[in-house]
């Protein structure tokens, strides 16, 4: 359900920021939402930041658009207003989920990415070979985690400030992993 739109302009066109909502049980077949649910109750509603360029809302749209699944440090999932210009020229999709910064478990946080990118699946039409993974801080520990432990779900990672080591359960997906893009980005400020 989509509950507010903002339109961003640019010089190439428009993007549009959708607050979508869904629950497990929405988004996954009954016994997957069933297991999921050690993790967050299936009815259990989580609301996600979506920056989608206005090709995604074209009714002709022959385009398939590329993917980027945010986990922040913080309570918002909202683009960083930088961002906005370079993802609507590379047609590519955000999604943030709101309220699950830092402060949460590790495995909510990957659940609510996991279901962010289930969402769009479901409502737009994806480039499987353009879906990236990324956070910053927390966020790009979770991330880091996302991409080892599904591999086949995701093109490349980007990590801002915050990957975990490879850990030796993910040595068995060391070749698919390998196969994957990788950013990591830091500066001279990163404290870690």
């Amino acid at each position: 359900i989509t509950i507010g739109l903002l339109c961003c302009a640019n010089a190439l066109g428009a993007s549009t920021l959708l607050e979508r909502s869904a629950s497990l049980a929405s988004l996954f077949p009954a016994d997957r939402a069933e297991q999921f649910a050690t993790i967050l109750p299936a009815d259990h509603i989580v609301h996600w930041q979506i920056l989608a360029p206005d090709i995604a809302a074209a009714s002709d749209d022959t385009q398939a658009l590329g993917t980027i699944i945010f986990v922040s440090p913080n309570h918002s999932g909202a683009p960083s207003k930088e961002w906005i210009e370079v993802l609507q020229r590379r047609n590519l999709i955000y999604v943030g989920a709101d309220e699950f910064g830092n402060s949460k478990p590790t495995a909510q946080r990957l659940l609510a990415a996991l279901m962010g990118l289930a969402l769009v699946q479901r409502d737009f039409r994806i480039d499987a070979k353009r879906i990236y993974m990324a956070g910053m801080s927390g966020g790009g520990r979770v991330a880091s985690q996302a991409i080892t432990r599904f591999p086949q779900l995701f093109s490349g990672a980007l990590y801002i400030v915050g990957a975990d080591f490879w850990t030796d359960r993910e040595r068995a997906l060391i070749p698919e992993i390998i196969s994957k893009r990788y950013v990591f980005l830091t500066g001279s400020e990163d404290f870690n």
